[in-house]
């Protein structure tokens, strides 16, 4: 039976932060179907070339081979996959439908998301001056983000002495407040992934899939990456990194204009992704010698 047309194929935007990694590099994902995948990469390869690649799509991997059907610098790299394994085909096309019933969703409930962030918004606003008052520590007189203790007290998951607390036992600002959180008990880390992954869309990544390349590691500096809580973990035509704060732009923004590039962000709890940094970078460093 003549299999169809690869066009046929839903095809769904991917998930910010998922990649493939391949032999030589690895692209951001832009978007997927069972028939083949679209690429992001500054250097793309030629048209005809065959390519085995690894999906990371969140907490889920997939290996499959496949072939370079176009492929520009500015456009991408589009990859049509040939001889698909059953389950390989059978989690994309978990996948895809997972994506397509999530931007329905969305479509219909946008209307209606919109008024309830305006409720919170006012519902959190007597929550936010109170917490306001633990912007400055006692230690040092250092000053921290509270992007993420607002939203964690205007849901009601601590309290703003809990807050304070907690900001007085980071290390040092940026980042680190998560970490904190879980480490003091007043919140888990399943709960707090759980919470930033709904609030802020963002995919969870799984740490112990993924292995950075020296080239990924060299653009965000170890002190750097430990000070924020934030490890470079892919590059195509942007620069994939996981976070264990998604409120913390300075140090996203510090990341940016030290590696050069744009950032993809991932999501990956607290305890892990301060392991992952120590692990990477250690490795890193014993292999230059």
């Amino acid at each position: 039976m003549k299999e169809r047309n690869k066009r046929a194929y839903p095809r769904v935007q991917a998930r910010r932060g998922h990649y493939a990694s391949f032999p030589g590099g690895s692209g951001g994902i832009r978007n997927v179907s069972v028939g083949g995948v679209m690429l992001n990469d500054h250097d793309p390869l030629l048209p005809g070339a065959p390519i085995r690649m690894t999906l990371h799509l969140g907490l889920e991997v997939v290996w499959c081979d496949g072939v370079v059907r176009r492929s520009e610098t500015a456009r991408g790299m589009a990859i049509e996959f040939t001889n698909l394994a059953p389950i390989a085909r059978g989690r994309i096309e978990q996948y895809v439908m997972q994506l397509a019933a999530a931007a329905n969703r969305e479509r219909l409930d946008d209307g209606l998301s919109r008024v309830a962030s305006a409720y919170q918004a006012r519902a959190g606003a007597a929550a936010t001056a109170e917490t306001a008052k633990a912007k400055t520590t006692t230690e040092g007189n250092r000053t921290t983000s509270i992007g993420l203790g607002e939203l964690l007290v205007a849901r009601g998951i601590i309290t703003p002495a809990q807050l304070a607390l907690a900001t007085t036992h980071t290390e040092r600002p940026g980042g680190q407040l998560p970490r904190a959180l879980v480490r003091l008990g007043i919140v888990s880390e399943d709960d707090l992934v759980s919470l930033l992954a709904e609030q802020y869309r963002l995919a969870v990544v799984d740490l112990t899939s993924i292995d950075p390349t020296s080239e990924v590691l060299r653009l965000v500096p170890q002190a750097l990456a430990r000070r924020h809580a934030i490890l470079p973990i892919g590059l195509g035509s942007t620069l994939s990194v996981a976070v264990a704060d998604p409120t913390n732009l300075a140090g996203m923004n510090e990341v940016k204009l030290r590696s050069g590039c744009t950032l993809n962000v991932a999501l990956a709890p607290a305890k892990s992704l301060a392991t992952a940094i120590d692990r990477f970078y250690g490795a890193r460093a014993r292999a230059a010698g």
